[in-house]
């Protein structure tokens, strides 16, 4: 999961088995346990909890990770035989 952001900034989020995004109206309470990013929109806010990974990367390097990791197996086009040749 990649969330882009202003100046070529990205945000990688990998949920694993645990990660999990919570979506709340605001105004949101104050975090209770550890939250890894806290998103605020102009109704909603969301946390981010549990996840495998959370990075902040460059926009050039997406390619490269998508390259590492390869495609997303779960996206509707993607090809499962690459997930299973891995």
């Amino acid at each position: 999961l990649f969330h882009h952001y202003a100046g070529g900034r990205v945000v990688h989020v990998h949920l694993g088995l645990y990660g999990t995004f919570t979506e709340v109206p605001l105004p949101m309470p104050l975090p209770v346990g550890q939250v890894r990013m806290r998103i605020l929109g102009a109704v909603f806010g969301t946390d981010l909890r549990g996840p495998t990974v959370c990075e902040v990367i460059a926009e050039p390097d997406i390619a490269d990770l998508v390259a590492r990791l390869g495609p997303d197996p779960l996206r509707r086009d993607a090809d499962p035989e690459l997930a299973w040749r891995r």
